[in-house]
């Protein structure tokens, strides 16, 4: 469910990029549509970044509070999913309806003014800087608590708690190499 949730993000942010360069290129790109279409472009960047966000708080589930089963549930991770989309589309709606997401005309795009430093600083903490704190607090959680855990072995073990040490020793050894 996670990777399909990514792989619609993903789709919506090229269909979104894509449809942007199209007008780019057939029309001075200044119609009635330029704002929407603005806003459509920092809502699927705000999505990307907040699906990798779901993922990496289903990894901290996995990881972290694999006793409380409750939270890898589908049920879970569907209620989560459901937040992360409407908080996506629900973000930029400010922006579009005060009016800050125009035409710019040195790079023919609708998006919010870089000189307009409110807007400009409100999406950037909604579409990345958020998510990817979000992101870097989970993952350094995972690793603190694999590298407090993992070296506690003085004790005889079950097959089953051995083999989720070692997925988990693995998980982390791809993390840092990420």
């Amino acid at each position: 469910m996670l990777a399909f949730n990514s792989a619609i993000a993903g789709i919506i942010v090229n269909v979104t990029c894509c449809c942007q360069a199209i007008y780019q290129l057939t029309s001075d790109g200044n119609d009635k549509l330029c704002s929407f279409r603005g806003f459509l472009l920092h809502a699927a960047a705000g999505l990307l970044y907040q699906t990798l966000c779901v993922q990496a708080l289903h990894r901290l589930f996995v990881v972290v509070c694999a006793t409380r089963r409750y939270l890898r549930s589908t049920k879970v991770i569907a209620f989560i999913t459901i937040i992360q989309w409407l908080l996506s589309i629900t973000f930029g709606i400010p922006a579009l309806v005060i009016g800050r997401i125009v035409y710019q005309s040195g790079s023919r795009i609708c998006q919010a003014s870089l000189n307009d430093l409110i807007i400009f600083l409100y999406l950037a903490m909604f579409i990345y800087f958020c998510p990817l704190t979000i992101i870097a607090l989970i993952y350094i959680r995972i690793v603190h608590f694999t590298k407090q855990n993992s070296f506690t072995t003085n004790i005889q073990h079950s097959p089953a708690d051995q083999h989720r040490q070692r997925r988990e020793l693995r998980f982390i050894r791809r993390l840092l190499i990420i």
